[in-house]
């Protein structure tokens, strides 16, 4: 799946924790060409499981805390 296919996915579905493990999950870059876009979309993962939000609980516009 190309980069351009998962922003595609992205801006169609709803924003919960569920929808935004399985995107980044969709990411292949055995390179490490997307690197740099790659490792924050896995720390922002990191900071959703911290806060301890249901799977599938839509995600407010509100910071992490």
């Amino acid at each position: 799946m190309s980069l351009e296919d998962v922003a595609h996915a992205a801006s169609h579905l709803e924003p919960t924790k569920r929808a935004i493990v399985s995107l980044v999950g969709r990411i292949y870059d055995p390179l490490g060409i997307l690197t740099p876009i790659v490792i924050p979309l896995k720390i922002f993962m990191q900071e959703l499981c911290e806060v301890k939000l249901n799977w599938d609980q839509k995600l407010s516009g509100q910071p992490l805390e």
